[in-house]
């Protein structure tokens, strides 16, 4: 009986720091792209223009508008699938999910590299955006690493 106690209090630590580094991955995975979501739905034109890109000179361009509008809604419905994924589902769709995040988010900061060093956003935001990104990849790695 002893030995069970210690196999089943084994196991429970385990399946804790699987869930500390998953839960922490997923709320930050949805503050980013909820965050994100509802300043590009919201409130895009000064955040681009005072914020975000030096050379901008869009504000009566819906061509622009349809974008960044675009880009917020799919953040918001990114941010709805994270949670939706997080509790009630199999530890198989938990790790596709965290696979499937690892590698958006290396694209993500990969992008907001490319823009960074090409000048399209202000070095300072850029380099935010990219040690955000970094974070949030970090953290998908290791809950990807506990399961």
């Amino acid at each position: 009986m002893e030995h069970y106690n210690a196999m089943d209090k084994h196991l429970d630590t385990k399946n804790k720091i699987k869930n500390y580094y998953y839960n922490i991955f997923s709320w930050a995975c949805f503050a980013f792209y909820f965050g994100y979501g509802i300043i590009c739905t919201l409130i895009y034109k000064p955040y681009c223009r005072y914020i975000m890109f030096p050379k901008w000179d869009h504000d009566d361009d819906k061509v622009m508008e349809y974008f960044v509008f675009g880009a917020g809604e799919c953040c918001v419905v990114m941010a709805i699938l994270v949670l939706l994924l997080k509790d009630g589902v199999d530890n198989h769709k938990k790790s596709q999910n965290i696979i499937f995040q690892v590698y958006c988010w290396i694209m993500w900061t990969c992008t907001e590299l490319y823009y960074g060093l090409t000048g399209v956003e202000y070095p300072i935001i850029s380099t935010i955006h990219v040690i955000l990104c970094i974070i949030v990849l970090y953290l998908a790695i290791k809950s990807y690493q506990q399961f």
